[in-house]
């Protein structure tokens, strides 16, 4: 009777000792892959984030250089237009005699002046329409680097689902072997 008490105390000892070192390396595999995630997560939020700011500074690059050069522009409209008024004065103090001298000249600067800012029109459509078509390009660029984020995230969670349901398996198996132990004894 000692003996078959002896002999169950120590085959219990031994099915907490096998259960509890299965269960420290169960926790231990988690820990290490849940790590292992977060710091992919992490990597990639990181990536993102920075794709993000690159993007940001770009647009603030083209943005700084379009108003210098609209400055400029402007500027040098400015300066031509006040020209051409200086030339246009001179030119209609020297042909005042000639009525038709006079509106042939203004006739002139008219359409002068209506085929630049026709060039100029023409020139911020083009712009105009360029850039939609950047936007455009980036926005499906980001799209698509959304969904593929998004599918790695997916095939993730996947995988810890297998590795838990293959955990809870091999502990099932584990136990039923512990158990077949028992009885043999």
């Amino acid at each position: 009777d000692v003996e078959r008490f002896a002999a169950a105390e120590i085959q219990r000892h031994w099915r907490m000792h096998s259960l509890n070192k299965d269960y420290v390396l169960m926790v231990k595999s988690a820990v290490r892959i849940q790590a292992v995630e977060r710091g992919r997560q992490a990597r990639q939020d990181n990536a993102i984030k920075q794709k993000a700011a690159s993007i940001l500074q770009c647009a603030a690059r083209f943005m700084l250089i379009r108003i210098h050069h609209e400055v400029e522009c402007f500027a040098a409209t400015e300066i031509e237009r006040v020209g051409r008024g200086f030339l246009a004065k001179l030119r209609v103090r020297r042909v005042v005699e000639s009525e038709y001298v006079a509106a042939a000249l203004i006739q002139q600067t008219w359409r002068c002046y209506r085929a630049k800012m026709d060039k100029v029109t023409s020139a911020v459509t083009i712009q105009s329409f360029i850039r939609g078509l950047l936007a455009k390009a980036m926005l499906e660029k980001l799209a698509k680097e959304k969904m593929a984020a998004e599918a790695e995230r997916k095939r993730i969670k996947r995988q810890q689902a297998m590795a838990k349901h293959f955990a809870s398996i091999k502990k099932a198996q584990h136990e039923n072997l512990s158990n077949a132990s028992f009885s043999v004894s």
